[in-house]
């Protein structure tokens, strides 16, 4: 790609991470801003509800169509029951991050390599921090492992709010981006494994060139229909058979896998495929498309 790296084996940032690869002069973007230039360029419809997609035809909660020439499903998770496989290809994961003040900021962008490694990054004033990654349905230390870090490692701070991330996650760590089924015309852009403005970016170049008729030289290495046999598809096997048979009144709506109560969010949540409810019942998150 002819970018440069830089490899640094005595690097004391903090709390001993004595080893880094570096590349410089890298972008950080707001994605609010972005989109609202690129919106000037494009006729777009939003609030728009589709409740069935059929022979070019898209189907929408007040009995209206839209037809199409070509259609890109960019959900989150993509809401098929079967068809692409993706209930088996994915599984959704949760990342706690906190925003807080500080004097001490790192203006450098980090991410650990490790599993559950803390990753930085600044904003204007702040500084961001993030870890413990996990399904959806598992809480394990929540924010708490966040939070110590940011106590251990900056003197003074002061935590002005925290989220949780949620992403779909492939068994490769590659997008899926592509066409997904047989038919000529309809494509998916989807898995961005926690790099979502980085795989949105792909993921337009790739479909642009689908649909223009181009040759795309990344094509072939997201392609969503590519062969995986890998331990992870046995793993999301596994959790799936699992939760569906195990007993509960809460069931999701959208493969009926047993539901867990999020305490942190008050909210349910599926460990499969991470649909996420109200305390009510009320659907918030795909690929479930109704209420409990």
């Amino acid at each position: 790609m002819g970018y440069k790296s830089y490899y640094y084996k005595d690097y004391d940032l903090k709390n001993n991470i004595y080893e880094a690869l570096e590349y410089k002069n890298q972008a950080q973007i707001n994605p609010i801003k972005l989109i609202n230039e690129l919106s000037k360029e494009i006729e777009y419809y939003t609030n728009t509800e589709i409740i069935n997609v059929k022979n070019n035809k898209a189907y929408t909660n007040n009995n209206n169509t839209i037809t199409f020439k070509n259609i890109v499903y960019c959900t989150h998770f993509p809401p098929f029951r079967l068809k692409g496989m993706f209930s088996l290809k994915m599984h959704q994961e949760k990342s706690f991050v906190v925003a807080f003040k500080t004097n001490d900021i790192i203006k450098d962008s980090y991410v650990g390599l490790n599993d559950n490694n803390i990753y930085l990054r600044y904003y204007k004033d702040y500084m961001l921090a993030g870890a413990n990654d996990c399904y959806t349905g598992c809480v394990k230390k929540g924010f708490n492992k966040v939070i110590s870090y940011v106590k251990k490692n900056f003197k003074d701070y002061d935590i002005i709010t925290k989220w949780i991330n949620q992403d779909c996650i492939t068994l490769d760590d590659m997008p899926y981006i592509g066409l997904f089924t047989s038919k000529p015309n309809y494509y998916v852009a989807t898995g961005f494994n926690m790099w979502g403005m980085t795989s949105a970016m792909l993921s337009a170049e790739i479909i642009t060139d689908y649909i223009c008729k181009r040759k795309n030289i990344y094509a072939y290495l997201y392609n969503p229909k590519r062969k995986m046999y890998k331990k992870e598809l046995y793993s999301n096997i596994k959790n799936s058979l699992k939760n569906v048979f195990k007993l509960s009144k809460k069931r999701c709506t959208h493969l009926g896998s047993a539901l867990y109560y999020n305490k942190e969010d008050n909210t349910y949540e599926c460990p499969c495929h991470g649909s996420k409810f109200s305390s009510d019942g009320k659907l918030i998150s795909n690929p479930a498309t109704n209420d409990l």
